[in-house]
């Protein structure tokens, strides 16, 4: 049974190993920032207990929202004498229960670390809620053969993704503009969404002036 408690945010550590989101969602922690301010309440943070650190398991858009209004404490169910194993498990079911739906990369990631773990293909297809017959197909659509510099070496495989953070092992070309513009459409993305939304900060000198040069150069491309 987790106990609540009352943590100071600069003590929770986020893994990036053990916490399935690649990053916070700005939009969304936005929002939750704005819901905050007018008295929400959120549920608890989660948090395992390793030591004297707390590891992250689901709550990162509270935290950053939370952060962003000043705040310096923030409420977590803490978990106790739990393995990294069961600490990653405990979060893909928190993460997916609520909040944001996981991207496709994220999914993908997930599954290799689960299987990193030697967690049954059974629980995967049931934790990532994609049925087993159709759990290979979703990862072979995502996932590339990379092969070694030597003969015998087997190959590996690895997300798509991360294709741009490998350094000479790739046997074959890559097209780095694909991949990086997967990166710009999202950005471009969130930015539409903060003006459709009218959640620019015009307040903020900084964001207007940025605004303002943003403008000046999309009229210099159209």
């Amino acid at each position: 049974m987790a106990k609540q408690q009352l943590l100071k945010i600069s003590q929770i550590k986020r893994r990036d190993d053990l916490y399935p989101r690649n990053q916070t969602n700005y939009i969304t922690t936005l929002r939750y920032s704005s819901a905050l301010k007018t008295d929400a309440v959120f549920p608890p943070i989660t948090v395992a207990k390793v030591k004297r650190t707390y590891i992250l398991i689901d709550g990162a858009h509270r935290i950053e929202a939370n952060r962003m209004n000043g705040e310096t404490h923030i409420q977590a169910e803490v978990l106790e004498n739990l393995s990294e194993k069961e600490m990653f498990i405990e979060s893909v079911k928190l993460n997916t229960s609520h909040g944001l739906q996981f991207s496709a990369q994220e999914t993908a990631k997930i599954v290799l670390k689960l299987k990193e773990l030697k967690v049954s293909k059974n629980k995967i297809a049931e934790l990532v809620r994609i049925p087993n017959d159709r759990l290979k197909p979703f990862m072979a659509k995502r996932m590339i053969r990379i092969v070694g510099d030597k003969g015998g070496v087997k190959g590996v495989d690895i997300l798509k993704s991360e294709l741009k953070h490998l350094a000479g092992t790739y046997a074959g070309k890559l097209d780095q503009k694909k991949f990086i513009g997967i990166g710009q459409v999202q950005i471009i993305n969130e930015l539409i969404d903060l003006i459709e939304k009218d959640l620019i900060d015009f307040d903020n000198k900084q964001v207007e002036r940025r605004m303002r040069k943003l403008y000046k150069l999309l009229g210099n491309i159209y």
